[in-house]
């Protein structure tokens, strides 16, 4: 028998899918990635609820007037962060734009709304295969 390895030590992120008249909310982070709204739990959120630590990243990437109905797990993936030197995993979970209009954080560089349906997504455009085949498995398009 093969002795145990150790545990992989992920950092946890959630993040969601912001639905609007179709489109998807897609964020590009400054090395041309795309990205959804969210990001990691901090350290003081231990024993928050999960879905506060949501809502506050969510201020912090699209701004206070941002209001969404949260749904369902949409996805998961793994994604290596080489300036920081780690592994995050990341949840994803559907959302319903309510009302507002997003202000972007310093943490991207753009925002896209995207017709899911009809845009040409690239898969250099992601930052890794696992999440890209993820989204692409979410909008049937695998």
């Amino acid at each position: 028998m093969e002795p145990k390895k150790d545990y992989g030590l992920f950092h946890v992120a959630q993040k969601i899918l912001l639905k609007k008249d179709g489109k998807i909310l897609f964020l590009k982070m400054s090395n041309g990635k795309w990205d959804f709204p969210g990001g990691r739990i901090d350290n003081d959120e231990y024993t928050s609820p999960l879905t506060s630590a949501l809502a506050r990243e969510i201020r912090e990437e699209l701004g206070q007037g941002i209001v969404y109905n949260l749904g369902p797990l949409a996805m998961q993936f793994r994604r290596y962060v080489a300036n920081r030197d780690m592994y995050v995993f990341i949840t994803v979970f559907e959302a319903a734009y309510v009302s507002g209009t997003e202000t972007l954080s310093f943490e991207h560089v753009g925002s896209e709304w995207i017709d899911p349906d009809t845009f040409s997504f690239v898969p250099d455009e992601f930052c890794n295969a696992e999440e890209y085949e993820a989204v692409m498995n979410y909008f049937g398009r695998k």
